[in-house]
C-alpha cells in the first residue's frame, strides 16, 4: 500500500475494506436500497468494467487521506457501472463526464491537489493533472484516479457511510443535509444510493475484497 497524506478542509455497507454498518433510520433512500438489494448485473457490464481492473486496483492501492485505509475496488466498480454504464465517453445533462461522471470544476480541483502531492502516478501524464482539461475526464486512467481520490475524501469525511458518500458524490459534499448526517430528498440521489449499494453487494458476492 502507498501511504501519503492529503489535507482537506473540513443493509448498507461501508466503503473501507473491513467495516460494515447499518443504515440510519431516516431518508426515503431506504426504499431504493430495498429495490436494488437483489439486483443482478448484466454480464456485458462485468466484461466492460474488468478491462479497467488494473487501473482500479492500482489507484485503490493508495491511502489518500488516512493511513492504512484504502477504497474498496468493488465500490469503485459499482459507482462507475451506476454512473456511466462503463462508458468513458459518457456526458450527462449536467456535463459530468467519463466513467465516474465527474464535473470539470470538481475534477480540476482534485487533479491539482493530486499534482501538488508530487506523486508520480503510473498511467498518468503529470502535466494533465496540473491543469486538467475537459477532454481529460474521458481518459479512463485520469477519471478513475479522480474517482478513487474523491471517494476516499468523502469516505474520510463521512466516516465510510455509503449513503452519505454517494450523496456527496451526486449532490455535492457541501450539501446542507450532509452537515446533519442526512440524505436530502432528491430522487436522483436516492436512486443512485440504491444502485451503488446493490451493485456493490453483487460484486462482493462474485469477488469479495
Amino acid at each position: 500500500m502507498h501511504q501519503f497524506a492529503i489535507r482537506v478542509p473540513g443493509l448498507l455497507v461501508t466503503l473501507w475494506l473491513v467495516s460494515i454498518t447499518a443504515a440510519p433510520a431516516y431518508g426515503d433512500f431506504k426504499d431504493s436500497i430495498k429495490t436494488y438489494k437483489s439486483v443482478q448485473l448484466d454480464p456485458s457490464l462485468i466484461v466492460k468494467i474488468e478491462q479497467y481492473d488494473h487501473l482500479i486496483k492500482y489507484f485503490c492501492g493508495f491511502a489518500y487521506h488516512k493511513k492504512n485505509n484504502v477504497v474498496n475496488r468493488n465500490f469503485v466498480k459499482a459507482l462507475i457501472i451506476a454512473e456511466s454504464s462503463v462508458d468513458p465517453g459518457a456526458v450527462s445533462v449536467d456535463n459530468a463526464r467519463g466513467l465516474g461522471q465527474i464535473v470539470h470544476e470538481t475534477g480540476k480541483a482534485a487533479a491539482r491537489v493530486l499534482y501538488n502531492t508530487g506523486v508520480n502516478f503510473k498511467y498518468i501524464e503529470e502535466s494533465k493533472l496540473q491543469d486538467l482539461s475537459l477532454d481529460s475526464l474521458h481518459d479512463p486512467a485520469i477519471n478513475i484516479l479522480l474517482t478513487v481520490y474523491l471517494i476516499s475524501r468523502y469516505n474520510y469525511r463521512f466516516n465510510g457511510k455509503i449513503e452519505l458518500v454517494v450523496t456527496a458524490w451526486n449532490a455535492g459534499e457541501n450539501n446542507t443535509s450532509l452537515n446533519r448526517g442526512r440524505v436530502p430528498g432528491y430522487s436522483e440521489t436516492e436512486d443512485l444510493i440504491g444502485k451503488v449499494n446493490g451493485y456493490f453487494l453483487y460484486l462482493n458476492k462474485m469477488t469479495p475484497q
